[in-house]
């Protein structure tokens, strides 16, 4: 089924109460299940994959894209209980947010049909079968009820969706930008800031696929909200419609990564492949987002071989305050806009009173990642730092082997950035992509001066 928050309100495409104008379904993730022996024994596993691609050869083969995938157990199994042995066990309340998050994100699908979705297990006989295996084959679940079965509190991610909607104060913390902001608080209490020095706080970077409209004092919301070092001090729900006097220029505390014009060019796919990094002139050309922009690609080095690759991964991050690792990073099928993310509305223009909500256009689907929820593994701190190079046997996934790669710092875990942390300004000569441009002057490596 094709969801379309557009479509109207409680229909076959769109299960939500209201009719929302230019929403759209963006999310990528499949939910897959399977039996696997562990042991000896046969159990029911799903495997959870978000991820920034959409199911179309040129952009799993030609495009620059990421995905988290990680597998899950049965509750009550004995996979479960091996697995809940390597998590603290202080994690419990957090670890079941994921659970919470994924089954609440369903949902809003209106998925609610019952159906089996459990095999017989008579064509196992003869094998050693997990018990909680065998007591479900004859069970019907909706598919949220589905996923309540299976144990996640070995989760390392968050899940920071978004629902298109209104959301009032009981649940907006739930979506959008305020998930995220509530992800990166629990990541860093208030107590982390005293060690961050004011005059060096890492900048925040937003790297996307498609740069929708933004003004200047969104931007600097969104900013306020996600940066750890001053978001616990931020009211962004309270001081919605309010510009803070004392916060920095945005030049100075965040960084967007969008590729130039020669970038696309240059790509494997020419001018074609900028079809899917979709900015309008109009959006990409504001005055205020220019000093923002970073290349896609670092002149000095490019280790994982992404330069010729157009982007289609979405990550927003923010480095470690010496700029050589990550403190957390939020791989997402969000873009950098509005109908993704969210914007606090009044709830009615003609209302007196002050109640807020967070009005949200698209479904969207990300993990958040921090030393904090990848520790989760097996209990030991970890720093994330960023591939320096690929070995041969690498298939370029984080990989929480904590044996291999201890030091002084800790477990370190290494992530494929497809860019640099450091990656530099644009140059005089350089422009934004723009998709919506008929001809360019330089012919790509096929002759062609455009999309067409």
């Amino acid at each position: 089924i094709q969801l379309d928050p557009s479509a109207p309100a409680n229909s076959r495409t769109n299960p939500l109460p209201i009719q929302i104008e230019y929403g759209m379904h963006h999310t990528k993730m499949f939910l897959t299940g399977y039996d696997e022996i562990i042991d000896g024994n046969i159990y029911s596993m799903i495997r959870v994959a978000v991820h920034t691609s959409n199911l179309l050869r040129g952009d799993n083969e030609m495009k620059a894209n990421g995905a988290y995938t990680q597998n899950f157990p049965l509750k009550q199994s004995h996979a479960s209980n091996h697995a809940n042995k390597r998590m603290k066990r202080d994690d419990a309340e957090s670890a079941c947010s994921f659970e919470l998050d994924l089954a609440r994100y369903l949902e809003s699908y209106g998925y609610s049909k019952r159906q089996k979705w459990y095999p017989s297990t008579a064509s196992l006989s003869g094998k050693s079968v997990d018990s909680s295996r065998v007591s479900l084959s004859f069970r019907e679940f909706s598919l949220p009820d589905l996923i309540r079965q299976y144990d996640f509190s070995t989760a390392y991610a968050v899940l920071i969706p978004s629902i298109p909607g209104r959301h009032k104060h009981e649940t907006y913390h739930n979506f959008g930008y305020l998930k995220l902001r509530k992800a990166i608080i629990d990541a860093f209490p208030a107590f982390r800031q005293k060690g961050v020095n004011s005059d060096a706080k890492p900048p925040v970077l937003c790297q996307m696929s498609s740069l929708g409209y933004l003004n200047q004092k969104y931007l600097g919301k969104f900013h306020e909200a996600i940066d750890y070092t001053s978001t616990h001090n931020a009211r962004p729900v309270q001081d919605y419609d309010r510009v803070s006097k004392h916060r920095p220029p945005l030049q100075q505390c965040l960084q967007i990564v969008w590729p130039t014009v020669d970038e696309i060019r240059n790509s494997i796919e020419g001018y074609y492949g900028g079809g899917s990094v979709c900015g309008k002139t109009k959006n990409v050309s504001l005055e205020f987002l220019k000093p923002l922009y970073r290349r896609w690609t670092n002149v000095s080095s490019d280790p994982l071989q992404t330069s010729r690759h157009v982007p289609h991964i979405k990550t927003f991050l923010q480095p470690s305050n010496d700029g050589r690792s990550i403190d957390w990073l939020c791989l997402t099928s969000h873009n950098l806009s509005i109908a993704a993310w969210g914007q606090v509305q009044k709830r009615s223009r003609n209302q007196t009173n002050d109640e807020k909500i967070l009005f949200i256009r698209h479904w969207e689907l990300g993990v958040f990642f921090s030393a904090d929820t990848l520790s989760r593994g097996n209990g030991k701190q970890a720093r994330i730092v960023p591939l320096a190079d690929i070995d041969t046997d690498s298939n370029g996934t984080i990989c929480l082997d904590f044996e291999d790669d201890e030091g002084e710092d800790g477990n370190v875990i290494r992530v494929p950035l497809p860019y640099s942390l450091h990656t530099p300004s644009y140059a005089g000569n350089e422009n934004p992509w723009t998709d919506d441009s008929v001809f360019y002057q330089q012919p790509d490596v096929y002759g062609r001066h455009g999309l067409l």
